[in-house]
C-alpha cells in the first residue's frame, strides 16, 4: 500500500481550534452534544479532513534540524485542544454525563506520563529507582 503524504496548510490550526469550539458552542449544551455526536477527538477531526490522527500527533511534535517545533501554531493549537477535552471530562462527571470512574479513568490517561515506569528518590548521594509497574 502506498504512503499517504498529507501536505501541512498554514489554515490548520485554525481548523483544528475551530472544530473542537464549535462542538460545545454552548457550555450548557455539554450533555446534549455529547449524545449527539460523542466527544469532540483528534480521530474525528482527521476523519473529516482526510488526515490520520498519527498525521495530527505528527504536526504538533516534529522539529527541524535544529530543536524546533516545525509547526509551532499548530503544535498550541494541539494542546489547546488537549486541555479543552480535559475539560469535557472534568464538566462531563461534574454534571453526571459522565460516571466518575470513567471519568477518572480518561483524566488519568491523558495526566500520566506513558515514560516513567520508575520513580528516582536521592538518598545520601545514592540514586534508588523503584519501579511503579507490577510483573
Amino acid at each position: 500500500m502506498a504512503k499517504k503524504y498529507y501536505k501541512y496548510t498554514h489554515d490548520m490550526p485554525e481548523k483544528l481550534l475551530a472544530y473542537f469550539q464549535k462542538y460545545f458552542e454552548s457550555r450548557s449544551s455539554v450533555a446534549s452534544q455529547i449524545q449527539k455526536k460523542g466527544m469532540p477527538t483528534f480521530v474525528k477531526f482527521a476523519r473529516e479532513n482526510n488526515l490520520s490522527s498519527r498525521t495530527l500527533k505528527k504536526w504538533a511534535t516534529e522539529c527541524d534540524k535544529s530543536g524546533n517545533l516545525k509547526h509551532p501554531d499548530f503544535a498550541e493549537a494541539y494542546e489547546e485542544c488537549k486541555a479543552f477535552i480535559s475539560d469535557i471530562i472534568e464538566d462531563g462527571a461534574i454534571t453526571k454525563v459522565f460516571d466518575a470512574s470513567f471519568a477518572k479513568y480518561l483524566l488519568e490517561g491523558r495526566y500520566r506520563s506513558k515514560d516513567r515506569d520508575y520513580e528516582t528518590i536521592e538518598e545520601s548521594g545514592i540514586d534508588i529507582n523503584l519501579s511503579l509497574k507490577e510483573d
